[in-house]
């Protein structure tokens, strides 16, 4: 399940991009918000062991607080006629 371009994890700080709703939080009203950045969170993952090199474990989540995490969709390549088409209306053929 690799993650989407946009959520990538950054490399070296140990963040991984995780839904917003799996990680709501009831509020004073018991309303459930989504959490803000600086809240500190306790979190129960469900997560598959992809690797083991030396003393790191890299880990695919696959659910959080009980929320099954889904697969992104795969983006679709554009046909060459499309992107011929596009071109041509912004004027590059």
């Amino acid at each position: 399940m690799p993650p989407l371009p946009e959520t990538e994890p950054v490399a070296g700080t140990g963040l991984i991009p995780l839904p917003a709703g799996a990680l709501a939080v009831p509020d004073e009203g018991e309303e459930m918000v989504s959490p803000e950045p600086g809240d500190r969170l306790t979190v129960q993952m469900d997560v598959t062991v992809e690797s083991v090199q030396g003393d790191q474990v890299m880990v695919r989540p696959l659910a959080v607080n009980g929320q099954e995490l889904k697969e992104p969709e795969p983006a679709e390549p554009e046909s060459m006629a499309g992107l011929e088409g596009a071109a041509q209306d912004v004027g590059y053929l």
